[in-house]
């Protein structure tokens, strides 16, 4: 009988190492009111609502009015907050 000679033990496989997930941007936990780029429109009485409070908004990314409260876009700049 002919004897066969086992090669070199194989490794056993490793797990691999995940990156860290990425973190997600920031414009997607945030609304359009935070953000620098956007304006109230003041100036039509029909965007006031009951209290007086404007309802839209305006944005050079855009090209109609946004309603407060609308999630904010990838060109999010964060409004920086006023000491007072």
């Amino acid at each position: 009988m002919k004897e066969y000679k086992r090669e070199g033990r194989k490794q056993m496989s490793t797990r691999k190492k995940t990156a860290n997930p990425a973190k997600e941007p920031e414009y997607k936990n945030e609304i359009c009111d935070n953000c620098e780029l956007a304006t109230w429109v003041t100036h039509l009485h029909q965007h006031l609502d009951h209290a007086g409070k404007p309802i839209c908004l305006t944005c050079p990314n855009k090209t109609y009015f946004i309603v407060r409260g609308c999630k904010a876009c990838q060109n999010f700049i964060r409004r920086k907050v006023q000491k007072q």
